[in-house]
């Protein structure tokens, strides 16, 4: 019995820290595009440089979501 709370325990950290890294890759990612926005010196340079971003952060190619 023993054996198998650890088993348990273990398992449930190892969840616990994959879910952890995934919000903190999450919000890695928010931060890049937040600080994209910011960027450009004018509108056109911050809405490019914030769709570079988004399309990195969805793996997209940005051609591909202007079609």
């Amino acid at each position: 019995v023993n054996h198998l709370a650890t088993t348990f325990e273990r398992h449930h950290a190892e969840a616990a820290r994959t879910g952890l890294e995934l919000a903190n890759r999450r919000l890695h990612e928010l931060q890049v595009v937040s600080n994209a926005a910011l960027h450009g010196t004018t509108l056109d340079e911050s809405l490019a440089a914030t769709l570079d971003a988004v399309g990195a952060m969805f793996r997209t190619n940005v051609g591909l979501v202007a079609l």
